[in-house]
């Protein structure tokens, strides 16, 4: 079809103008491509320019999984520092965003030249039926149509299905944060969306950076993807894990031996494989942030504390309908980058009205949605914070006894993990001289002077 003729020029600058705006956030939002890549055609691109660099973000997505204004650069040929600088363009609208815009003005453009070849087919005798096939065929090989991506699954299960013939267990790289829940559950695996589900005080962003901090002990990039508490706290909890010694304002009479311990645990901490993100607290926001930090950090497990949390802006109906479609959202992502997402849920008060204060599934806060989309629930229990000594058959509680029931789990069985919880390592094993094969936990509590011992405050409630 023919450059636009006089009439036409106005619609055709505004599919341009969208193809740039298109072109700037593909090279800013790498890690957002994946919304657009599967409905972005060649023919949508053109030849011009910004076709030319959107054409090659899409080549080279597809061969690696990522690409920056740099490869693209060296690719193309065309100038870094501009290619730079039109990524911080038009910074105001995301990547989806700016695809919605494109393909409404793009969609007007192909319709426009339909719409003047029209004329020709009819002068060329062609019926109403001929014209219509034709002219969808033509929306066809310009993109218009949705095309959806086939993944069977086939080559990954015969991959692991030969390792099993061969008695070579598959695994993979985020593995849950306490030895005796590894013995029922050895991964969480890619594509995993694990629900974690507590009252308030029972520990939930704990285990979360628990589990982040496995995945740092056996080198492997997580994310917490932060919404309930400071950055700065986060950090202090991760510093604890690692040191053994609880935080507190103040470290009198403290030895040359135990501040250089301190300081290098920081260091570890500070150069660990957790990012802690706290993006904006929408659902785009939400899993622009995740797969972000998949395709700039190789993110293996992300956790988000907590579902509740986050709204979806554009959405309008009931609030036990919008958190559905948030957990649909985020175990549709989990599936499609292939790595395991943990969101941290809320419970409901009506779970404190029992003797025992014990969670069920149905007690998950705003939606069964959450509890029907996830692979495995987990629902954890501290006694200790309900001042309950005793339990059901009569017997005393160990100190700092907490448990954690998996309630739900596909491919493995449901059943009670029983451990230890305090304010410093959060969630550990029952034996506190088991080494696992990742000492995850090994730093023992640093010995401090009697007037150096912190106090019970606000800051040690368990978040």
């Amino acid at each position: 079809m023919e450059h636009p003729a006089m009439g036409q020029n106005e619609v055709f600058e505004r599919y341009q103008s969208a193809l740039k705006t298109l072109t700037c956030r593909a090279l800013g939002e790498p890690y957002n491509f994946r919304f657009i890549d599967e409905v972005l055609t060649a023919e949508m691109c053109g030849g011009d320019y910004f076709g030319k660099v959107l054409a090659e973000c899409q080549k080279q997505y597809r061969e690696s999984g990522r690409y920056s204004p740099q490869s693209v650069s060296l690719s193309t040929g065309f100038n870094a520092p501009d290619l730079l600088k039109w990524a911080q363009a038009d910074a105001e609208m995301d990547l989806p965003a700016s695809w919605d815009a494109f393909s409404h003005h793009y969609g007007q453009w192909v319709e426009i030249q339909i719409a003047d070849c029209v004329r020709s087919w009819i002068g060329n005798g062609s019926t109403s039926e001929e014209i219509r096939v034709t002219a969808d065929s033509v929306r066809k090989e310009k993109g218009l149509t949705a095309r959806v991506k086939n993944d069977d699954g086939k080559v990954e299960f015969e991959k692991e299905l030969l390792a099993a013939i061969d008695c070579k267990r598959t695994e993979y790289p985020a593995r849950p944060p306490l030895k005796v829940l590894r013995e029922a559950a050895p991964f969480f695996e890619p594509g995993d969306y694990v629900v974690v589900a507590g009252r308030t005080g029972m520990g939930k962003s704990y285990f979360g950076l628990n589990s982040n901090y496995q995945c740092a002990v056996d080198g492997v990039a997580s994310c917490y993807i932060n919404a309930e508490n400071t950055a700065r706290k986060v950090q202090r909890r991760i510093w604890q894990m690692h040191s053994g010694v609880q935080w507190q304002p103040e470290y009198p009479g403290v030895s040359q031996q135990q501040i250089r311990h301190m300081m290098e645990s920081w260091e570890w901490a500070k150069n660990c494989k957790i990012n802690c993100v706290t993006p904006a607290r929408t659902l785009r926001a939400l899993t622009s942030a995740i797969q972000r930090e998949y395709y700039e950090h190789g993110c293996q497990l992300a956790v988000v504390d907590y579902i509740q949390k986050f709204r979806e802006p554009s959405f309008r109906g009931q609030r036990v309908d919008e958190l559905a479609e948030i957990s649909a959202e985020l175990r549709q992502l989990a599936a499609e980058l292939k790595i395991s997402i943990m969101a941290l849920a809320q419970i409901n008060r009506e779970a404190e009205k029992s003797a025992d204060k014990r969670p069920n599934l149905a007690d998950i806060r705003g939606s069964g949605d959450i509890e029907q989309d996830a692979t495995m629930v987990m629902l954890l229990y501290r006694p200790e914070y309900y001042n309950i000594e005793i339990d059901a058959d009569g017997n005393l509680y160990p100190e700092h006894y907490a448990d954690i029931r998996i309630a739900k789990g596909r491919d493995i069985e449901t059943g009670l993990i029983k451990c230890r919880f305090n304010n410093v390592k959060g969630f550990y094993d029952n034996d506190p001289f088991a080494v696992s094969d990742s000492a995850a936990f090994a730093p023992a509590a640093t010995q401090f002077p009697a007037t150096a011992r912190p106090s019970q405050n606000d800051e040690d409630i368990p978040f």
